[in-house]
């Protein structure tokens, strides 16, 4: 399981467009490649495997 996730993560950070349309296909285009590809191109969010900074927030 650790692996998929690693890869999903790869695949956003890397060619998020290739990620918005495979999230597109598997919700049936409930929402848009357009819509995905805006927020996986969202900088103010970071996309990884590791936690950052979440103690910090309770």
């Amino acid at each position: 399981m650790y692996t998929a996730i690693a890869n999903a993560t790869k695949l956003v950070n890397e060619k998020p467009d290739e990620a918005a349309k495979i999230l597109s296909e598997i919700d049936g285009g409930k929402v848009s490649q357009e819509q995905y590809k805006k927020l996986l191109n969202n900088k103010a969010v970071a996309y990884g495997i590791e936690p950052i900074d979440i103690l910090s927030r309770f």
